[in-house]
């Protein structure tokens, strides 16, 4: 999903939603460098090839900051263990 923030709006993988209390749980990527972002190896948008940083710590986020499917996009098998590292913090 794209999430949407003050940033404008950034590639988002949601792994745990609740839609009764509407939180939705979320890792945030990013193309800009920054603190508490953590390079990933592969461009998580096969057909470009850019840097691209992960939050290190997931959100939780409300449904109507979620929009557009992103398709296509993936996570490569170099970066999930990094990923489910993050998935696995407290929010």
């Amino acid at each position: 999903y794209k999430h949407r923030d003050s940033n404008g709006g950034h590639p988002a993988l949601l792994y745990k939603k609740n839609d009764k209390k509407n939180k939705y749980h979320i890792v945030t990527f990013t193309t800009s460098k920054g603190r508490n972002r953590t390079k990933l190896k592969h461009d998580i948008n096969p057909r470009t090839n850019k840097e691209v940083y992960v939050l290190d710590k997931p959100k939780v986020v409300k449904r109507n900051s979620l929009f557009s499917l992103f398709k296509g996009y993936r996570v490569h098998k170099d970066d999930k263990p990094l990923v489910e590292s993050i998935k696995r913090k407290k929010k």
